[in-house]
Formats: C-alpha cells, sequence, structure tokens
C-alpha cells in the first residue's frame, strides 16, 4: 500500500503529467461502421486504432489534468465538425461497446503504408489472434507521470514516502 505522510508528496502526485487517449469508431447515417479511409491522416493527435474506422485521439503531455480535458475536447470537435462536411456524412459513435456489425468484414484494418507497415502487419496478428470484433471496443485511456525533478527532491529530502504491505 501507498502511505503519503507529508501534505509535501501529496502535492507531488497533483504535479505530474497528464494525457489522455480516446478512441472512437466512425459510423455512417444508419448506424454502421464507416468504410471510408481515415480522414485525419497527417495529424500526430488524431490517429488510428485498430481498424481504419477507429480514431483515437492522443493529447499531448499537458501539465494538469484541466489542460488535457481541454486538449481533449479541442481534438473531438474538430472530429465533429471534419465528420458532418464529409459526403456522406459521419458521426462518432458514442458507446464503448461498437454497433451492431454485420460481419467482420465491415472493420476493416487500419492500413499504413511506407515506413509505417510493420503497424498494419501488428494489426492483422490482432486480427487472427483474438478476432476483429474484439478489437472495436473503445474506451478512455489516462496516462500519468510523476515529475521527476520534483520527486527526486522530495524523495532525497527523507520526506517520509513509504511503500508497504500493511493498511
Amino acid at each position: 500500500m501507498l502511505r503519503i505522510d507529508t501534505s509535501e508528496l501529496k502535492k507531488l502526485l497533483l504535479s505530474g503529467n497528464f494525457g489522455l487517449e480516446k478512441e472512437g469508431l466512425r459510423v455512417d447515417e444508419q448506424g454502421f461502421l464507416s468504410h471510408s479511409p481515415h480522414p485525419f491522416p497527417d495529424d500526430p493527435y488524431i490517429v488510428r486504432d485498430f481498424c481504419e474506422n477507429q480514431t483515437e485521439i492522443n493529447t499531448s503531455v499537458q501539465p494538469g489534468v484541466r489542460q488535457a480535458l481541454k486538449e481533449l475536447e479541442e481534438h473531438t470537435g474538430r472530429i465533429w465538425r471534419t465528420l458532418a462536411q464529409l459526403s456522406p456524412r459521419e458521426y462518432l459513435w458514442p458507446f464503448s461497446n461498437p454497433p451492431y456489425i454485420r460481419s467482420e468484414r465491415d472493420i476493416p484494418i487500419a492500413q499504413f503504408g511506407g515506413s509505417e507497415t510493420g503497424k498494419t502487419t501488428y494489426r492483422e496478428h490482432l486480427s487472427e489472434r483474438y478476432g476483429r470484433y474484439k478489437m472495436t471496443f473503445c474506451g478512455i485511456h489516462f496516462n500519468y507521470s510523476f515529475n521527476v525533478s520534483r520527486t527526486s527532491v522530495i524523495l532525497s529530502a527523507g520526506s517520509g514516502f513509504s511503500l508497504s504491505s500493511q493498511s
């Protein structure tokens, strides 16, 4: 169990770096998976996950949760605006569970070219091992890292920080 005995250590937990990842499936007006290519080919923050129609937002490293949430909101807004302008129009499916999928053929593995072809190969491996249906579940991931310079100072000062198996 992690025991925090000082207010400095409590502050330390909030002074790290934060990032968010959010996956979502693109669907057509009938709620079926989109079959169009990924509409953000050169955007480093909006990428494909397992399948071509599965967007993944990756925020940059932020000094606080609020900043990470603000960036996530900005990227999500850009996705919505772009999908609204497509013909035919597309939407982001709002749930973690995928919509009705008619067959595995409706789940196109993300296609990468050039120096990134290994990403497609890896996704083909995942498809064989787990099946495509399982790979369409989406979620949000919270990334956190301690502020290394501040952590080092606090730990070297004998702050009372301890890892213990006792409660």
